[in-house]
């Protein structure tokens, strides 16, 4: 065997190697959570067993930013939960697989899709909190603080008039460290 065959031999052996105490390392940082996440190695599904339409989906973003999308009710009108999934033990799963690599979590609400964010947002700045403050308001909000993502930065807010009341349309703010 010539030394470019044993390095070829070496280097594809390191792949699999490196693969799987990647993947030996993702299992062991979710093995306590019963529903059995699909996880690369920036991100992190799960579905309830009993309705496949409800999930938490993540995404580490290379800069540190964590992107979650959960759809705690049945998309079937019926806004039927899961016996199975609660989306604040899937929160903390995903916060503990991704320990130490959040930089801060992405709040991004909008009219057309999945509102329950934009609607508790809406609601409290109605009541006169400040934008940080409502944002702060949300599930979200109340994730991200108690996990220490207490300061709220505004990235970007669409709104449009009906009348004399504001009515938000995007909300796209970011919750930091402190």
């Amino acid at each position: 065997m010539n030394v470019k065959t044993r390095f070829v031999i070496y280097f594809l052996f390191s792949i699999v190697v490196a693969n799987a105490m990647d993947k030996f390392e993702c299992e062991k940082k979710i093995s306590t959570n019963p529903l059995k996440p699909i996880v690369r190695k920036n991100e992190y599904n799960v579905y309830a067993i009993d309705h496949p339409t409800i999930r938490l989906e993540a995404e580490l973003w290379n800069d540190g930013g964590l992107e979650v999308t959960i759809i705690a009710k049945s998309l079937d009108g019926k806004n039927t939960r899961s016996k199975t999934f609660f989306a604040k033990d899937q929160f903390k799963y995903m916060m503990q697989y991704f320990k130490g690599e959040v930089k801060y979590i992405i709040g991004f609400w909008q009219s057309e899709i999945l509102i329950d964010n934009l609607i508790l947002f809406e609601n409290a700045y109605k009541l006169g909190k400040s934008i940080e403050e409502a944002a702060l308001e949300t599930w979200t909000g109340k994730q991200a603080k108690k996990f220490g993502y207490g300061k709220v930065k505004v990235i970007s807010i669409e709104e449009f008039e009906v009348k004399t009341d504001k009515i938000f349309k995007k909300v796209y703010v970011q919750f930091h460290k402190g």
